[in-house]
């Protein structure tokens, strides 16, 4: 048999029981073979069968969790009395059967919603009641003409004959001879110098020989 002890801080894990939750007091971490045998009892951890002696203090208060030494499995144990306090109860009372749930409703079917009915259509309108006719504004009456003056005619311009037509005379004849003189210096000239022209000018030859002119 191994002695039981709750585990400390910071202590070495041996082959024990040790309660994860609750921590045992310093004072009861004594060994099983200085207490007698009606202060302990004997648990097994049902994973190994490693066996262990566990004070009764430890379990009085109700039921456990212990971890075994050996394979580390948790089990819960608690004192006998504890067993038969909690065997002798009343019996669980039964969870009450599930109702069956109600079948789904059938599926409604789709509604069909009528067009409305198209709107009357509006009456014409009636022919429009006559506007009453205005009476013509009167007019203004323009404002009264101030007296004019009376006009003074302009003095009759006096009477100018118009000037003479200038008529035949000496001016007219020296225009005359002055004419003929100039006609007929040039024709003098074309034939007396004939030569030159041709000379200066070729196409004058055609000229002289239209007018006979060698």
């Amino acid at each position: 048999m191994h002695p039981v002890c709750p585990a400390r801080p910071g202590a070495p894990r041996g082959d024990r029981a040790v309660p994860p939750r609750d921590r045992a007091p310093a004072g009861d971490c004594v060994p099983a073979r200085r207490r007698s045998h009606s202060d302990q009892m004997r648990i097994a951890c049902p994973n190994c069968s490693a066996e262990y002696e566990v004070p009764d203090t430890l379990l009085a208060a109700g039921p456990r969790l212990l971890r075994c030494a050996r394979c580390s499995h948790q089990f819960e144990a608690s004192a006998p009395g504890a067993v038969a306090v909690a065997a002798a109860g009343p019996a669980a009372t039964p969870a009450p059967a599930e109702e069956p749930a109600p079948p789904p409703a059938p599926a409604a079917e789709p509604q069909v919603t009528e067009p409305p009915p198209p709107p009357e259509a509006a009456a014409p309108p009636g022919p429009e009641p006559a506007r009453p006719e205005r009476e013509p504004e009167p007019e203004p009456t323009p404002p009264p003409r101030a007296a004019r003056a009376p006009r003074v005619a302009d003095p009759p311009l006096p009477y100018r004959p118009p000037p003479d037509s200038p008529r035949g005379g000496l001016p007219l004849v020296l225009a005359w001879l002055l004419s003929l003189a100039i006609l007929g210096g040039a024709g003098w000239a074309t034939w007396h110098y004939h030569a030159e022209i041709v000379a200066a000018w070729p196409p004058a030859e055609r000229l002289y020989q239209a007018l006979g002119v060698r």
